[in-house]
């Protein structure tokens, strides 16, 4: 039976970190609801669900997925103050209810606005950029696409390890 490599919904990014051996299964760390409400209230009081869930399964920490980034909680704690020198560098200015999700070596950005609906648009923004730009139409597109990112889903790499992985039912 062959099975399709792009997951079709969050829950299903998630176990195919695991699958994929990106993330142990204990690596998976969600964040407390105390927690959660300290991140809501850097924006505010309220998060999207799609990202509160993200945070309630993974948020404190996912394997390797996006380990080189600040991304995860606590460290997400301080990416607001961040984010506000980047853009402060370029003019422009972070909202009150942009929420930065994740940072690279202190010139990329990952943000949405919170105020912005249960699964609101992520915009990026590199150091040198006139401004972010939405690159994703919801965080949990965002998120899933990054995930087959990681995995590179769709075809299989060629040789041996292509082999293998059919012989496990992925095409």
């Amino acid at each position: 039976m062959a099975r399709v490599l792009r997951p079709a919904g969050f829950d299903e990014a998630l176990r195919s970190l695991v699958e994929w051996k990106i993330a142990g299964a204990e690596q998976l760390v969600g964040c407390t609801p105390a927690e959660i409400a300290e991140v809501a209230a850097s924006v505010g009081g309220r998060l999207p669900e799609s990202y509160a869930h993200f945070l309630r399964r993974a948020g404190r920490g996912a394997g390797w997925f996006f380990g080189d980034s600040d991304f995860y909680y606590p460290e997400l704690l301080s990416l607001r103050d961040m984010a506000a020198g980047l853009l402060r560098g370029a003019g422009l200015e972070l909202k009150a209810t942009e929420l930065p999700f994740a940072t690279h070596e202190g010139y990329q950005l990952l943000s949405f606005d919170a105020a912005a609906g249960d699964d609101p648009p992520v915009s990026r923004y590199l150091e040198g950029d006139p401004r972010p730009r939405v690159v994703a139409p919801s965080f949990s597109t965002w998120f899933i696409d990054t995930v087959c990112e990681e995995l590179r889903c769709g075809t299989p790499p060629p040789g041996p390890f292509r082999r293998l992985l059919s012989g496990l039912g992925w095409s």
